[in-house]
């Protein structure tokens, strides 16, 4: 697509918890940001639980955990 055509698609805001978005769905997300079109903006939400799994902990560390 040229630069353009990109700018001309519609805006689209994604809505998701962690589990869907920051587990599940992360190949999909990763996708978006590495092409980084600006159309598309996402916005993840914490919600300490996957309720669509029987309340299993995401296997991500949490936003503040700290590595080595």
């Amino acid at each position: 697509m040229t630069e353009q055509e990109i700018r001309e698609l519609p805006k689209v805001w994604v809505v998701g918890g962690d589990g869907a978005l920051g587990d599940i769905g992360f190949q999909n997300v990763s996708k978006v940001v590495l092409q980084n079109r600006p159309n598309v903006k996402i916005l993840m939400l914490d919600t300490q639980v996957y309720s669509n799994t029987g309340a299993r902990t995401p296997t991500r560390p949490p936003c503040s955990a700290a590595t080595t």
